[in-house]
C-alpha cells in the first residue's frame, strides 16, 4: 500500500515565514489542516499496523 505525501499544496491555508535568511512556507495551524494531518496520522498507523 502506498501512503500519498502531503505538501503545502494540499492546503489552501498556508503561512510564509522568515527563517534566517531563507522564505518557508509552511501550514497555518487551522482546524481544517489539523484534522488533514489527523486523518494522514491514522492512514500510517493503518499502513504499520498492516506491516505488523
Amino acid at each position: 500500500m502506498k501512503v500519498k505525501e502531503l505538501s503545502i499544496w494540499d492546503s489552501n491555508d498556508t503561512v510564509t515565514k522568515d527563517v534566517r535568511f531563507d522564505r518557508v512556507t509552511m501550514l497555518e495551524p487551522t482546524a481544517r489542516n489539523m484534522h488533514m494531518l489527523m486523518l494522514k496520522i491514522n492512514e500510517l498507523v493503518g499502513v504499520i499496523n498492516e506491516l505488523k
